[in-house]
C-alpha cells in the first residue's frame, strides 16, 4: 500500500492511496471462505459451493466491502499517524476513476481523497480585554404589575372568539415554506399557541388583528418575534435553536382562536403558581416574583454580554474555511439528498457554526480547557436528582441514582450534550474574566426586545 498526501493549500489537501492485491486478497478470500460454507444454493450441497460459483455471484459485492474496510482504517491511520487536523471527513475526491471489480482480474486499485484541513488561525480579539455591555433591569412595582397581567392572562379562562383581538391566545399550525413561498412535502410543521404580545413590534400585530379560524399568515418567526432564537425555535417552530435563520419564512394556519378571562389573585393562584402553601399574601407574592423575575433577568443578561463575546470573536476571527470542498461535504454526508441550491442558502450559518466549533477547540487547546470523564458524571447526576426532585422523588437512594447515571453514561448523545454544556460553562467564565464590562439599566421591555 502507498498513500501520498498532496496539500493543495492551507485548508484543502488530496490524499492519494494505492491499494495493491496483497492488501484485500487475503480478507476477501477469508469472506468467500465464510460465505461458501454458509451458502444455500440448489444444486449443491451446503458447504461445497465451487469458488468460482461463489466469486460470480458475490466477489464484487465482496470486495467493494473489503475494499471499503481497508480503505478506511488506512486514511484514519495516515491521519492520526500525521496529526492531521481535518473538517468533517475525507471523501472521494472529484477526478477519481470508476473501479473495475471483477475479483477474478483485480490487482491494484488507486483512490484519490480530498480532505478539508484546519487553517492556522489566531483568537486575539478575547486577549485584549475588550468592553461589553452588561444590561440590568430594576423590577420597579409597575413593571412587576405588567407580570402579574401576563400571569393573570396565562391562567385565565379562555372562551372561544370568532376573530383575533389584541389580547387573543392564537393556536396556530407553523408550515415550513420553500423558496417559493409555498408549502413543500417534508416540509417541518409544528402546533403551538401564540400571543400578540410576543411580537416584536407593536405594528406586527396588525397581520393578525381580525383574522379568523381558517385564514394564515406567512412571516420570518424568529425576525418577528421578541424572545430569543432558541427560546422561538422550540416554544413556536419545534425545532433546535440552529435549524433555522431569522430569513426562513413560516406559515402559521389559525386554528383556534380564545379570549381570556382573567384569573383572580387569590390563594388558588399563588398555589397554581408556587404549590400548595408557600405564598399566601400579596405582599410574599410580589416578594417571589421579583426574587425569580430577578434570577431569570441575570442569568438572561449574562447569556447576552456572553452572546456579544462569540459575535466579537466571531467578526474579528479570520478562519479560512475550504468553501468548495465544504459544500461538496455538505451533499455528500446529508442523510436525505439535497440541492446545491440548498447547500448555497444553508452554508452561510454551517460556516459560521462550523467556524466557532473551531475557534472553541483552539481556545481550549491554547487555554488548557477541558471536560473530564469525572465532571461529565457529576453534572449527570446533579441533573438527575434535579429532575427527580421536580417529580416529587427527592429521597430517591444513592444506589439507584449511580444505576440510571451508569445507564445516562451509555447513551453517547447525552453524553456529548453534557460535555459541551460543561465547555460551555468553563468557556463562558473565561470570557468574563477577559472582558470589561459596563453595566447599563433599561426597562424590561428594552430587556427583551
Amino acid at each position: 500500500m502507498n498513500i501520498v498526501l498532496d496539500k493543495k493549500s492551507e485548508n484543502f489537501a488530496q490524499l492519494s492511496l494505492r491499494i495493491d492485491h496483497e492488501d484485500y486478497a487475503p480478507q476477501v478470500e477469508k469472506e468467500i471462505d465464510k460465505y461458501r460454507k454458509q451458502a444455500s444454493i440448489k444444486g449443491f450441497r451446503q458447504g461445497k459451493v465451487p469458488r468460482s460459483v461463489i466469486i460470480n455471484m458475490t466477489g464484487e459485492r465482496l470486495l467493494a466491502d473489503v475494499l471499503n474496510d481497508v480503505l478506511s482504517s488506512a486514511i484514519n491511520n495516515y491521519i492520526e499517524e500525521e496529526a492531521l487536523e481535518v473538517i468533517g471527513y475525507p471523501i472521494p475526491a472529484e477526478t477519481q476513476q470508476a473501479l473495475d471489480l471483477n475479483y477474478k482480474k483485480a490487482g491494484s486499485f488507486d483512490f484519490e481523497y480530498d480532505l478539508g484541513l484546519v487553517p492556522s488561525f489566531e483568537v486575539g480579539f478575547i486577549e485584549k480585554n475588550p468592553k461589553v455591555v452588561r444590561e440590568s433591569v430594576d423590577m420597579d412595582e409597575a413593571t412587576l404589575d405588567e407580570e402579574i397581567l401576563k400571569l393573570r392572562k396565562r391562567h385565565g379562562r379562555p372562551s372561544e372568539v370568532e376573530a383575533i383581538g389584541k389580547d387573543s391566545v392564537i393556536n396556530v399550525k407553523v408550515e415550513e415554506l420553500g423558496p417559493d413561498k409555498l408549502p413543500f412535502e417534508g416540509s417541518h410543521s409544528n402546533e403551538t399557541s401564540i400571543t400578540l404580545d410576543m411580537l416584536a413590534k407593536e405594528r406586527y400585530a396588525k397581520k393578525f388583528i381580525g383574522k379568523k379560524v381558517g385564514d394564515f399568515i406567512d412571516l420570518e418567526i424568529l425576525g418577528y418575534f421578541k424572545d430569543n432564537a432558541e427560546a422561538l425555535s422550540r416554544h413556536v417552530i419545534g425545532a433546535e435553536p440552529d435549524r433555522f435563520t431569522a430569513k426562513d419564512l413560516f406559515r402559521l394556519h389559525i386554528t383556534k382562536i380564545q379570549d381570556v378571562e382573567l384569573a383572580e389573585v387569590d390563594q388558588a393562584f399563588y398555589d397554581a403558581l408556587f404549590g400548595p402553601g408557600t405564598v399566601s399574601d400579596d405582599a410574599a407574592f410580589r416578594e417571589k416574583l421579583t426574587e425569580i423575575y430577578s434570577k431569570q433577568i441575570e442569568e438572561q443578561a449574562d447569556k447576552k454580554m456572553i452572546g456579544q463575546v462569540i459575535e466579537g470573536i466571531l467578526d474579528k476571527t479570520k478562519v479560512d474555511l475550504p468553501e468548495a470542498f465544504l459544500k461538496r461535504w455538505i451533499m455528500k454526508s446529508n442523510e436525505k439528498p439535497i440541492t446545491a441550491e440548498e447547500v448555497e442558502k444553508d452554508y452561510p450559518e454551517f460556516s459560521k457554526r462550523l467556524k466557532w466549533s473551531l475557534i472553541v477547540n483552539r481556545i481550549g487547546k491554547d487555554q488548557n480547557i477541558k471536560v473530564e470523564p469525572e465532571e461529565i458524571k457529576e453534572h449527570t447526576e446533579k441533573q438527575l436528582r434535579a429532575q427527580m426532585a421536580s417529580y416529587g422523588l427527592a429521597d430517591l437512594g444513592d444506589e439507584q441514582v449511580a444505576q440510571y447515571v451508569m445507564s445516562m453514561l451509555q447513551q453517547k448523545e447525552h453524553v456529548e450534550k453534557t460535555r459541551d454544556a460543561i465547555m460551555e460553562e468553563k468557556l463562558n467564565s473565561f470570557f468574563k474574566s477577559k472582558v470589561r464590562v459596563k453595566d447599563k439599566k433599561v426597562t424590561l421591555e428594552q430587556f427583551t426586545s
